[in-house]
């Protein structure tokens, strides 16, 4: 058998949890040969080897497969295509950098608002700026800056 298929299930009940999710492994070297009235088994003849006889052979009947193996020759033989990949890649990493530190900013931001709040009750309640300072890491301008 060269398809696996697992579904997620409680361990004691053995209740599925969804049956929208599940795992498949599939075994390339169990795969003898390609079945024509199993499409499975040609996407894994492609994995295997996309430039094989049997894929091939697999190209003169399925039109997908075909278009699959020469855009496996576009990209594996275009720089140019290699190096927009590369640079898709970059951009996807650099954006969620900057959504990151977006984040973090925010907090940072928040934070500040939340200290300068607690900073004037403690003026309305009439405690030393020394002691406000000592509380909230506000310096002592800011502080005077909120009366």
């Amino acid at each position: 058998k060269y398809w696996h298929i697992y579904h997620l299930r409680e361990d004691e009940t053995h209740e599925m949890l969804t049956d929208l999710e599940e795992i498949h492994f599939l075994e390339l070297s169990k795969v003898e040969k390609f079945k024509k009235d199993v499409p499975i088994t040609w996407w894994l003849e492609y994995l295997k080897d996309p430039h094989s006889s049997e894929v091939q052979k697999i190209g003169k009947f399925d039109p997908v497969i075909k278009e699959a193996v020469k855009m496996f020759d576009t990209i594996k033989a275009d720089d140019r295509t290699k190096e927009l990949i590369r640079l898709r890649e970059k951009g996807e990493r650099d954006f969620n950098s900057a959504i990151k530190l977006s984040r973090i900013e925010g907090e940072k931001r928040g934070e500040r608002r939340e200290k300068k709040e607690m900073a004037k009750k403690l003026l309305l309640m009439g405690m030393t700026l020394q002691d406000i300072q000592a509380i909230t890491e506000l310096s002592i301008s800011e502080i005077e800056s909120l009366k």
